[in-house]
């Protein structure tokens, strides 16, 4: 059994001990050399990142980067000619692959491929179920990049869905100092004593999910501002001005996936809908059903194709 997993289960059993009392520093520490073990970032992943960042760049940027990865490569072919993509005739060609897919899927493929481990990860800590974690972060990710078009700043669409699938990476390794705890949590949360589902994660861990998701961005040296929207995403209020527009993106996309059924276990629906998020998204009352009903199609299409990161 893992240290943190051990230790986390110990204190979670000493009965003189609640949730509020547990020495989060210990936690914390274990939190921060779990986070240095992760292995590095994907080059190829980094490269696609920056670049879609880049207003300048063009689609043939996004293919050089592409053709120069033969893992990549392949799995961009195999998307294409899947159930979800394929119009007529197999596509053969790379160049033709990203045309038809477009730079938003390619690049969160390279981002899928990146973090596959991470987002195979059971989120026992959150009492979820295996792929949990990876059918909510697709859901959000289709989610943001359709609420983009609402927003009244700029939102660029490939990064509200890189945004979306990395939001709640931080679960990966706070599930396992979580183990034992889901139902204490909720019970606590019902009774008034925490707020949201972070709030008691910040308490027995020193920091919650979203915290050590943006460390973990951090560490892989993912590119502004996707550390900061991870970091956000649940109190975007508390977030950059500039970048206010993604993460108000992320913070409803993320609600909207809970709320058609794609949570992560325990916690969801556990966090509260930050409501000035009107002041930064153009959303009526009438376009949630529709863009509910477009998300969900979308979501159900993808599904099969993208369910196991590889």
């Amino acid at each position: 059994m893992p240290m943190a997993n051990f230790l986390a289960k110990q204190i979670h059993r000493c009965p003189n001990r609640g949730i509020g009392h547990m020495p989060n520093t210990e936690l914390t520490e274990f939190i921060k050399k779990a986070i240095g073990k992760v292995p590095v970032f994907s080059m190829r992943a980094l490269q696609l990142l920056k670049l879609a960042a880049d207003p300048a760049h063009h689609l043939t940027d996004i293919i050089n980067i592409v053709k120069q990865d033969i893992g990549l490569t392949a799995r961009v072919l195999k998307t294409v000619n899947s159930a979800a993509f394929i119009r007529h005739a197999e596509i053969t060609t790379i160049d033709r692959a990203i045309t038809q897919l477009g730079e938003t899927i390619v690049v969160g493929l390279a981002v899928m491929e990146a973090a596959s481990r991470q987002f195979k990860t059971d989120l026992s800590g959150y009492d979820g179920l295996p792929g949990d974690l990876w059918r909510h972060s697709l859901k959000t990710a289709i989610a943001a990049k359709k609420i983009g078009h609402f927003s009244v700043g700029t939102v660029k669409e490939n990064m509200a869905y890189t945004g979306g699938l990395l939001h709640d990476i931080g679960k990966s390794l706070t599930s396992d100092f979580l183990q034992n705890t889901a139902q204490g949590i909720s019970e606590q949360i019902n009774e008034g004593k925490f707020g949201e589902y972070c709030a008691a994660e910040r308490e027995i861990m020193g920091q919650d999910h979203a915290e050590t998701g943006f460390l973990l961005a951090t560490h892989w040296h993912l590119p502004p501002p996707l550390p900061q929207v991870i970091r956000f995403h649940h109190h975007p209020a508390d977030s950059p001005e500039p970048i206010r527009p993604l993460v108000y993106t992320v913070h409803l996309a993320d609600i909207l996936a809970m709320m058609t059924g794609c949570g992560t276990g325990a916690d969801t629906l556990q966090y509260r809908l930050d409501p000035k998020y009107s002041e930064y998204l153009q959303i009526t009352e009438d376009d949630l059903p529709r863009l509910i009903l477009e998300i969900d199609e979308e979501f159900t299409s993808l599904l099969d194709t993208f369910q196991s990161p590889a």
